[in-house]
C-alpha cells in the first residue's frame, strides 16, 4: 500500500467545499444517508425479489462476481456488455423488480464495458430506481469494485495486450509482455476514465487532445458516494464483497470461488519486470485512480 501514497489528495467534502469544487447541490448528510442505506435498512434478498446492480470496472474481479450468481437459484442475473443488452434486457428486468412485478427471484443487474452507458449517464437512474425501490418497499444493492492502480495496468496489458484471447481486446494492439510495450501503451488513470467516459474510450490509445482532468475524476468520486452502497477493492474481494453479498443473499460463503477471467500464456508481465523506475511512471499516470481507490476504501470501510 505504501506506494499508493504518492500524490495523493484529499477528496474530502471539506476539501471539495473549501476549492469550491462541489459537483452536485446534494449535501454531504444526504450522501451519507445513501452511503448508510444497507445499515438503516437492511435490505435482504433472502426471500426473492430485489435488485442489485453491480457496475463492473474491467479487470476488478467481476468475473467472479458473474459467475457466483450467474447459476445461483433464486437470482435472475443479466450480463450487459453491449447497449442492447442493457437496453432490451437489463431495463425491462429492473423496470419489473421495482414494480414488484418480479416477487421470485432477485435480479441481479452487472453492466461491463463496451456500448453499455458508464457512471455519470446512469447517475440519474440509479437515483430514480432508489427513489422507487423506497416507495415499493423493494430491497435494492449498488455497488461496484476498485483495483490497486499499479495491478490494474499490469492485468490489463497482460489480459489486452498480451493474451488477446477469444477476440477479446480485438481493439488492441498485441504485443510482447516487455517493460516498453507496457509503458507505452499504459494508459493514465483508466478506472477513472472507464467511470466517466465508458467502455468505449479505453478502445485505442488516449488522445492527447481529450486528457481526463482532476475535476473529471472529483465528479466521479461525487457520483459513486451519491449512487454506489458499496465500494469494494480486487485485493479485498474475498473478505468484503463476497462475504457482504453473501450476507445480503443469505447464501453460503464457502459457494463462492475466485476466478482468473485471463487465459494464461507461457509469457506474461509481473510486478518484477518494472522496476523502480517504472512503477514511479505508473504511479505517475495513476494519481486519479490512486486518489480515488484510497479514497473510497476510506468511505467504505
Amino acid at each position: 500500500m505504501d506506494r499508493l501514497k504518492q500524490s495523493t489528495i484529499n477528496l474530502s467534502w471539506d476539501y471539495l467545499k473549501d476549492n469550491n469544487l462541489r459537483t452536485t447541490a446534494t449535501k454531504p448528510a444526504e450522501l451519507e444517508r445513501v452511503h448508510n442505506i444497507t445499515k438503516t435498512v437492511s435490505p435482504s434478498f433472502a426471500k426473492g425479489g430485489g435488485l442489485i446492480f453491480f457496475l463492473h470496472i474491467p479487470k476488478t474481479g467481476g468475473t467472479t462476481i458473474r459467475r457466483s450468481f450467474r447459476k445461483m437459484k433464486g437470482v435472475d442475473y443479466f450480463f450487459a456488455r453491449h447497449k442492447t443488452d442493457y437496453n432490451n434486457k437489463a431495463l425491462p428486468a429492473i423496470r419489473n423488480v421495482l414494480e414488484n412485478k418480479n416477487e421470485n427471484n432477485t435480479v441481479f443487474v452487472e453492466v461491463h464495458a463496451n456500448s453499455c452507458p458508464h457512471l455519470l449517464e446512469l447517475r440519474q437512474a440509479l437515483t430514480s430506481w432508489r427513489e422507487t425501490a423506497r416507495k415499493n418497499g423493494v430491497p435494492i444493492f449498488f455497488f461496484t469494485m476498485l483495483r490497486d492502480p499499479v495491478d490494474f495496468a499490469i492485468s490489463y496489458f497482460n489480459f489486452f495486450h498480451v493474451q488477446q484471447i477469444l477476440g477479446v481486446g480485438a481493439h488492441s494492439e498485441r504485443c510482447a509482455p516487455t517493460l516498453e510495450n507496457f509503458l507505452r501503451l499504459t494508459r493514465s488513470n483508466p478506472q477513472c476514465e472507464f467511470l466517466s467516459r465508458g467502455g468505449t474510450s479505453l478502445i485505442g490509445a488516449q488522445s492527447p487532445a481529450n486528457p481526463l482532468t482532476e475535476r473529471d475524476c472529483r465528479v466521479v468520486y461525487d457520483a459513486i458516494r451519491e449512487t454506489m452502497d458499496w465500494v469494494g477493492t480486487t485485493e479485498k474481494m474475498t473478505d468484503d464483497t463476497l462475504l457482504v453479498l453473501s450476507n445480503l443473499t443469505s447464501s453460503k460463503r464457502s459457494s463462492f470461488k475466485t476466478y482468473n477471467g485471463a487465459t494464461h500464456v507461457r509469457e506474461e508481465l509481473g510486478m518484477k519486470d518494472i522496476g523502480e523506475s517504472g512503477l514511479k511512471i505508473v504511479l505517475a499516470r495513476s494519481s486519479f485512480d490512486t486518489t480515488l481507490y484510497e479514497q473510497l476504501q476510506i468511505d467504505y470501510a
